[in-house]
């Protein structure tokens, strides 16, 4: 909607468009002004098998709806040209940010006389939020052509990028058969979900590699620059009222409607993007409200203004919320005669709750500052290269081959990375060096070589193939390593010089016996499993169903387990508790002098396997990865002020993932969890209790496909946190392809989610 004085003085352009499948019925607007670019496109409603895909994409449970008019290729965005700098509107990323949110639902009034004169109110039969508020504040990137080149639209298709926050409903809240709610069918697709809709464009993207119009091309290095909101200060004012006041007649005006629904038919909601453009700035406005006849009203608003000449955007964002009577007024519910609504639905809509309903947290108002990205220089990698070498030289050793390598961050005795050589016979520890590839193929002289057969059984003559190792945080009296062999022994080590110190059995000796003697190679007996303590005075290992806790003072054993729930996948300790994870369980080993900090209950998830676990640094949370593709983070605090005991008080389920969640771990500081799955790193922070901001994806160049497989992206097999002060938030990951990328999960998009970029591919 041009004015008409200036459709012919200024820059713009309507044109229709053309899908590869022939569909016309999309109309884009294009105006300049200023050094800006708005762009508008229009098209018709979400269809049936649109409809099915995007479910799959949201993770929707069986039975939960989406809002009935969904507008999936609408879209308005705002892009500065000297920047790149683009802010814009989707109805995808909105629905994602409302499934994470799961608010509860409202509870509606029934529509016969009898209920409508009493007022009385019934919960739908729904379990879900059916008013879809979502918290969605519009996305920020950067583009490298300007929107009048079509731009990169890539953001309103299904590309398997929805991370969802689910619930977990138990009997027993918490613990117990816990379970999702139930997925819509159980068709697979590739990627382990049904492929009801391809991304148009995903063979020609197959076959480029990557997409031409985002930073998203490994051909183009990743801007240094990331454009991030931060917190305004209090003479930063969004005041849009003023702007419209002294500007009434606007030189470009766009309204786009992103979805609506009736609410089955007891109320309206909608989400709507509207940008004002005047001759001194422009405003924008992202509205989502909901109004339950007779019950309630919300809007949640995101409010942008600009003038230009300013290097900077403000933006504030809103939550407002009233019942029907703070909404339309106490005297005007009801007819005392008829008990009839004397409220016009056409006046309680969107601008009456924006005036006189009341803030349900305070607004808060953000800057983005318009910097001109600049992309790191050869001196720059070469400095990433440098700082983050011992990550890179640790995960590039596992792509070479098979070996398990520790890194030292500290480069302790001069020792950088501990490493079982391939074949399991020797442990080495190499010192520091510059050159990665002195290390992959074996021509860098090791500080010390241990062999296998100093540490085998004399008894029977075998010699043992080591097959796990860890290094203790405690680096006192020469520091020491724990490493676990296919006999059921563990055996310690001082890290300075590879001395043995002494070895403790992990497999109870009659099982061992059984097996030595009759020389039966049994998985039953394999130390895969082994973990200090954070303070280094405890050593936790695993064989099979076998565990046992240890003292790192002489290798006397503290206490034991065998577990009935099959064979242990992972451990982790929290303070001097040992969690311990097998099927569908996760339970607690306790050091047996220790009273402390007791964990009463187990962590149950019937009919899925761990694969995974750790705890937080603090131990306030642990986070557990399953075969069928979810992550579950728990809370755990003290049950009372008077009681030791501990239990989880909240527990999260985050869904999403293409491939069973294979590593979990937290940050070096416990800022941060990351899990990995298949060609996906989710980042969260600590804080598990914030549905309405975005989780952090952390993957390679190239683009994902709809059906939840790989696409062009590279599937993930490891990955490191940094250990290097003030670096927490960089995290190093290894590909299947043997390559190593660096990401910064603090420099993302702000979008739903946020994309990490590497910053360093090798």
């Amino acid at each position: 909607r041009f004015s008409e004085e200036v459709v012919m003085s200024k820059e713009s352009a309507c044109r229709m468009l053309n899908d590869d499948d022939g569909d016309s019925d999309r109309i884009e607007n294009v105006f300049h002004y200023a050094g800006w670019t708005y762009r508008a496109e229009r098209s018709h409603i979400l269809g049936t098998d649109g409809e099915y895909s995007w479910k799959r994409e949201l993770n929707c449970f069986q039975g939960q709806s989406l809002p009935d008019a969904i507008f999936h290729r609408n879209s308005l965005e705002i892009c500065h040209d000297e920047t790149g700098v683009r802010i814009r509107f989707c109805a995808l990323e909105a629905l994602r940010a409302w499934i994470s949110l799961d608010l509860d639902p409202v509870k509606a009034m029934d529509a016969s006389s009898s209920h409508w004169k009493h007022q009385m109110k019934i919960t739908p039969t729904v379990d879900y939020d059916y008013t879809y508020t979502t918290p969605y504040p519009g996305a920020t990137d950067l583009i490298r052509q300007s929107i009048n080149n079509k731009g990169n639209l890539n953001y309103l298709e299904v590309d398997s990028s929805s991370f969802v926050a689910k619930k977990v409903f138990d009997n027993s809240p918490y613990f117990g058969p816990a379970r999702l709610r139930k997925p819509i069918c159980k068709c697979k697709g590739d990627g382990g979900r049904a492929p009801f809709v391809q991304r148009k464009n995903l063979r020609n993207s197959i076959s480029q590699g990557v997409s031409n119009n985002d930073y998203n091309s490994q051909k183009d290095r990743s801007p240094s620059i990331m454009p991030h909101w931060e917190t305004a200060t209090k003479d930063h004012k969004v005041d849009i009222e003023s702007m419209i006041q002294k500007h009434p007649r606007p030189i470009c005006y766009e309204i786009v409607d992103l979805y609506e629904d009736d609410l089955h038919d007891n109320g309206t909601c909608f989400l709507k993007a509207k940008v004002y453009v005047t001759e001194v700035g422009w405003a924008g406005l992202l509205r989502s409200f909901v109004r339950v006849d007779g019950v309630m009203a919300r809007v949640l608003d995101t409010r942008y203004i600009h003038y230009f000449g300013d290097r900077h955007v403000l933006r504030e964002r809103s939550w407002r919320e009233g019942n029907w009577e703070e909404f339309v007024g106490v005297n005007r519910i009801f007819s005392p005669d008829d008990h009839l609504p004397r409220v016009s639905l056409e006046s309680a809509n969107d601008s009456l709750a924006a005036k006189v309903l009341k803030l349900k947290k305070p607004a808060v108002t953000e800057s983005l500052e318009l910097e001109i990205p600049q992309c790191y220089s050869e001196q720059e990698i070469r400095d990433l290269e440098i700082s983050y070498r011992l990550l890179l030289q640790c995960l590039q050793m596992k792509a070479k081959s098979t070996r398990i390598v520790c890194p030292i961050p500290e480069l302790n005795f001069g020792i950088s990375i501990v490493s079982i050589q391939e074949d399991g016979k020797s442990v080495e520890a190499l010192p520091p060096t510059d050159n990665a590839s002195v290390l992959l193929n074996n021509n860098c002289k090791p500080v010390w070589t241990t062999l296998s057969r100093a540490l085998s059984d004399s008894e029977h003559s075998v010699v043992v193939t080591l097959l796990s190792l860890h290094v203790s945080p405690d680096m006192n009296d020469g520091g020491r390593l724990v490493l676990g062999d296919d006999r059921g022994w563990g055996h310690v080590l001082r890290l300075s010089n590879g001395e043995p110190l002494y070895n403790f059995p992990v497999v109870d000796e009659i099982i061992r016996n059984r097996y030595c003697k009759s020389n039966i190679i049994s998985a039953r007996l394999w130390v895969e499993h082994v973990v200090w303590s954070r303070d280094g005075e405890l050593v936790g290992a695993a064989a099979g169903r076998s565990v046992v806790v240890a003292s790192s003072n002489n290798g006397e054993i503290l206490s034991k387990f065998e577990s009935s729930d099959g064979s242990i996948t992972d451990l982790a300790f929290r303070n001097h508790s040992l969690a311990v994870a097998a099927y569908g369980i996760v339970q607690w080993l306790e050091d047996e002098n220790q009273s402390q900090g007791e964990i009463s209950e187990k962590f149950l998830r019937s009919g899925a396997s761990v694969q995974c676990l750790d705890v937080s640094p603090s131990g306030n949370y642990v986070a557990v990865g399953f075969l069928d593709k979810a992550l579950r983070v728990f809370r755990m605090e003290r049950k009372s002020d008077e009681s030791k005991a501990e239990s989880a008080v909240a527990v999260i389920d985050w869904v999403g993932f293409n491939a069973p969640v294979k590593r979990v771990e937290f940050s070096n500081r416990g800022t941060w969890v990351a899990a990995m799955g298949g060609s996906s790193i989710l980042v969260l922070p600590v804080s598990i209790d914030l549905h309405d901001e975005a989780p952090t994806v952390c993957r390679t160049y190239g683009e994902t496909s709809s059906d939840g497989s790989d696409g062009t992206c590279q599937r993930f097999t490891s990955f490191m946190w940094s250990s290097l002060p003030g670096k927490e938030n960089v995290l190093v990951a290894l590909d299947a392809s043997s390559g190593t990328h660096v990401f910064d999960v603090e420099r993302t998009t702000q979008a739903w989610p946020k994309r990490a970029f590497p910053l360093l591919n090798l």
